[in-house]
């Protein structure tokens, strides 16, 4: 098999490897079914106890010119994942199987588990997401674009903090390339419609189809250069 033929079909591969443009990563009860079910026609389970989601739910955004943004609804990823706990392995193969993906982080909880003495918050949640990521493969966490900063529609969190507050530290902890977004899913859901101005989503939506689409439109012209290059021989 020649050079050129073999990179077709390691592509061809990754195409059916692939689940979803985009990949929700975040803790259990994060918000990310109640997300996806906000700003897609996917309507996934949505109930105020961990681990609802027990395998991927895709929802699909289409703008006007009928491109396609796949979201994944990712199962809730929890601390020693990469030792496979929890769904463990499985999840991070789900996550490996995404092109982009975008942390969710529950500004309202404080994320105390049974094995930490101190709360994380959200700069230390997306640290441990990341640190998650890179100990399953090297290099996967580089995927990230962007985080869903969700339920920003209360105004303090489990302790007492300002959401505010909490949302401003993280967007200055954050690197530039990773952008932050307050949204309220359930704020959007409540004035009836998806991706409503009032749950913040739209400027979240808006910059993750702006990416996804651009590395598709990236990709297709690789395609090209290389149909012309095989031919050229």
């Amino acid at each position: 098999m020649s050079t050129s033929y073999a990179a077709q079909f390691d592509a061809h591969c990754a195409e059916l490897k692939a689940i979803a443009d985009c990949g929700l990563v975040g803790f259990p009860n994060a918000g990310k079914s109640t997300l996806l079910s906000a700003i897609s026609t996917c309507q996934p389970r949505i109930a105020p106890y961990p681990f609802t989601t027990m395998h991927p739910l895709v929802g699909k955004i289409q703008d006007l010119f009928g491109n396609v943004c796949e979201v994944a609804d990712l199962p809730g990823l929890i601390e020693g994942a990469y030792e496979n706990r929890g769904l463990g392995h499985q999840f991070l193969r789900h996550v490996e199987r995404t092109q982009v993906i975008a942390y969710v982080v529950d500004m309202s909880d404080c994320y105390l588990t049974s094995d930490r003495d101190k709360a994380q918050q959200p700069w230390e949640v997306v640290e441990t997401l990341q640190q998650e990521l890179e100990y399953y493969q090297p290099g996967l966490s580089d995927r990230a674009t962007m985080v869903f900063c969700t339920k920003m529609d209360k105004p303090v969190d489990s302790l007492g903090q300002s959401t505010q507050e909490k949302f401003l530290e993280l967007k200055r902890m954050l690197p530039d390339e990773v952008q932050c977004f307050p949204v309220s899913a359930l704020e959007a859901h409540s004035t009836g419609g998806t991706v409503d101005r009032g749950g913040g989503l739209m400027a979240a939506v808006n910059f993750l189809c702006k990416d996804v689409f651009a590395r598709k439109a990236a990709a297709r012209e690789e395609e090209r250069v290389q149909r012309q290059t095989d031919d050229r021989e």
